[in-house]
């Protein structure tokens, strides 16, 4: 349940952004996921993992324009990117760091910062 997956603490090298995607597409679809990278990483490293960010989703997902339940959100914050979960096709799960995981409407702020939305064509590592 959607439930189960807000209020989940930021924690360095155990859950981050990522990681939620991953938990809320095996937890709400039913896909099994792996992250083929170790997301674990500085600062400095950021623009490096946002690069695999973006080479892992175009592998196993294609881009689309209008999201759906299930797409993932890929924005550019802060110099590097972020994932977000699409629970409807208004609202995005997510999580930053030193925050909890939440819930939030998918508004223009969001869009903005949108570099990519993506729909999986296939189940398998990530």
């Amino acid at each position: 349940m959607i439930g189960d997956l807000v209020g989940l603490k930021w924690r360095d090298n155990e859950l981050d952004c990522v990681k939620l995607m991953i938990m809320a597409q095996r937890e709400l679809w039913g896909r099994e996921i792996q992250a083929s990278h170790e997301y674990f990483y500085s600062r400095e490293e950021i623009k490096e993992v946002s690069q695999n960010i973006i080479e892992e989703m175009e592998r196993i997902a294609y881009r689309v324009e209008r999201p759906q339940e299930g797409d993932v959100a890929v924005l550019n914050i802060h110099g590097g990117l972020h994932v977000a979960t699409f629970i409807s096709d208004t609202e995005i799960l997510h999580i930053f760091e030193g925050h909890t995981s939440r819930i939030a409407r998918y508004t223009r702020p969001f869009v903005k910062r949108t570099v990519a939305i993506y729909r999986f064509r296939e189940v398998g590592k990530w």
